[in-house]
């Protein structure tokens, strides 16, 4: 089992109260956050699979406080899974800012998340009740 803290990202092979490397107080950072606000900083954990988790988790809430972060991952992370991940988690959300970012995605330096893009885009605008209003 490795801690890791979600300030700085070190790990270590047992629990602190207070982040050893940042001084981060672990455990009040993480009482203060409700379940989505958890999967948001997992988003940025450096292990690959957790960010991928939290994305898939956060599309399948439709969770509309996750849509700035995700087009984050998508902006800033150089592992194409998480990427693709995060992308389909925008489209699961579907409010018009995500959809309106995914739309921008269709000339990605990545062809994986190009025709992802493409793909899945289509299957959006045709059918309507995937397109919500945004709380924002």
């Amino acid at each position: 089992m490795r801690y890791y803290c979600p300030n700085c990202w070190e790990d270590f092979p047992r629990d602190f109260e207070k982040c050893p490397n940042c001084g981060l107080d672990v455990k009040s950072f993480f009482a203060r956050k409700d379940f989505v606000e958890k999967l948001i900083v997992a988003l940025g954990h450096h292990e690959a699979t957790a960010p991928q988790r939290a994305a898939w988790i956060l599309g399948q809430l439709k969770e509309h406080r996750a849509v700035v972060p995700l087009i984050k991952v998508v902006q800033e992370c150089e592992d194409i899974y998480t990427v693709c991940e995060a992308v389909k988690a925008l489209l699961n959300i579907a409010t018009p800012e995500a959809i309106d970012f995914v739309k921008t995605l269709t000339d990605h330096k990545s062809v994986e998340v190009r025709r992802l893009a493409s793909t899945e885009i289509t299957v959006a605008k045709t059918n309507k009740d995937v397109i919500v209003t945004s709380k924002f």
